[in-house]
């Protein structure tokens, strides 16, 4: 380890994406009103998507009144219909404010950082070339398939990755996400975890789950720490 890295606590950041690095919450919002359209359900605003939203996707559009189990409704037309309006526009999603800033101030401090998403990995791959960010992870890691399954095996093998070819152990590595689901992830793999309470989640929802918040990501430039 550099001996910038060793003025912090934390020897490597791993960030979900969408919701906490890339502000996609409008999009997903009209994505799901579009998914409730087209079969013939009323929309929601933006509260009723925060509270409902959650970790499997399925279990999101039960909440939100579709029953798959008895409905000639499949969850991955559902998932289908959903992409089709997301995907073509996440581009045009902005980047949450503090970004490019804390990413720079990870390199000054020589404390690596990676991606862990949901979100498919050709579409992770893409919006983070389209923004030009992806040379600024060293792992980028979204899931193989589009049915927004848990994170948790692929953030196992990561865990693997840094402990085999780094020597970083995972008290030493912080998660940063949106969600209770990150929350999850962090607790499972005994890693520190944040919380960003502007993402697919609100603030009681992450606060009942004992996740610590970062109001602005700013703010998380003094909690790696490190030499500047």
């Amino acid at each position: 380890m550099s001996s910038s890295a060793a003025g912090s606590r934390f020897a490597h950041v791993i960030f979900d994406w969408n919701g906490t690095l890339l502000d996609d919450f409008p999009l997903a919002l009209r994505s799901v009103n579009h998914v409730l359209a087209k079969h013939s359900r009323s929309p929601i605003d933006a509260d009723r998507y925060r509270e409902f939203f959650g970790f499997p996707i399925r279990g999101f559009y039960e909440r939100i009144g579709f029953n798959f189990n008895v409905s000639s409704i499949a969850f991955e037309d559902v998932m289908r219909d959903y992409l089709g309006v997301f995907d073509p526009a996440l581009r045009d999603c902005p980047l949450h404010d503090g970004v490019l800033d804390l990413l720079d101030h990870l390199d000054a401090c020589a404390i690596p950082a990676s991606i862990l998403t949901a979100s498919h990995q050709d579409t992770l791959d893409a919006t983070l070339h389209h923004f030009g960010l992806a040379h600024r992870f060293v792992h980028r890691i979204g899931l193989p398939d589009s049915n927004a399954h848990s994170k948790l095996e692929l953030a196992r093998d990561l865990q693997r990755r840094l402990e085999e070819r780094e020597g970083i152990t995972c008290e030493r590595i912080l998660y940063v996400g949106d969600t209770t689901h990150d929350g999850e992830i962090a607790r499972a793999m005994g890693w520190g975890c944040v919380a960003i309470p502007r993402g697919h989640q609100p603030r009681s929802t992450l606060l009942a789950d004992g996740l610590q918040l970062v109001e602005r990501l700013h703010e998380l430039q003094l909690l790696v720490g490190g030499t500047r």
